[in-house]
């Protein structure tokens, strides 16, 4: 997969000598250094799960400044490690809280105060939400919704309808799903996991993919 990056940037005035441009998601951190977590494996304690997580002071020492959690579905809500920050009282209190609030509060804090951003990535390749017909402004919106009450940084955006590209409705539903995800989390990190085929084309896709896009 290929990591994109989506920043909105505002440009109030263009002057012959001079660029001004303002964004209202935070700066990126270089380099980049993106991980994902996806199956736990260390279920023994409190301890044992946030070493699993990548919380500093409990994993090994690590140079991830990007962590996302996998994975956030249509179908089935959070799974894998996206359950369990969803659940977070169920798996980390009382070491780090009681309540799921304060428990993301507490651990979030340890990320970013260790230069991590903590993110959800949502779909992967068990889902095909344009071919199956899935709307991409209320599913956006239900995406966003996750991303606000579980306090984290951003989502990264996993989609692999490759079906859908082939058939050329993939990037519209692309354009509207992340357009409507950055006018609810305007200060949110948005990135995409392009496969790196969806970057041959017209010659592979009718309407040019990510190219597109």
């Amino acid at each position: 997969m290929i990591l994109i990056l989506i920043l909105t940037l505002t440009i109030p005035s263009i002057l012959a000598s001079n660029i001004v441009v303002t964004s209202s998601v935070p700066p990126i951190d270089y380099p980049v250094r993106f991980g994902y977590i996806n199956i736990l494996n260390d279920w023994s304690s409190p301890q044992g799960i946030a070493k699993s997580l990548g919380v500093p002071g409990y994993a090994a020492p690590h140079k991830y400044n990007y962590i996302c959690l996998t994975f956030w579905t249509i179908n089935q809500g959070p799974v894998d490690a996206a359950y369990v920050w969803n659940n977070s009282k169920t798996y980390l209190s009382p070491l780090f809280g009681n309540t799921d609030t304060a428990i993301k509060a507490n651990l979030k804090k340890i990320y970013n105060d260790n230069g991590i951003r903590l993110m959800v990535s949502a779909f992967g390749s068990t889902e095909t939400p344009t071919t199956s017909g899935y709307d991409p402004t209320f599913y956006a919106q239900r995406l966003a919704d996750f991303v606000a009450s579980n306090n984290l940084d951003g989502v990264d955006i996993d989609w692999e309808d490759t079906t859908a590209f082939q058939s050329g409705v993939g990037e519209q539903w692309l354009i509207t799903f992340t357009t409507v995800l950055r006018n609810i989390l305007p200060s949110a990190i948005i990135t995409h996991a392009p496969q790196a085929p969806y970057f041959g084309g017209t010659a592979h896709y009718p309407k040019n993919a990510y190219l597109a896009i």
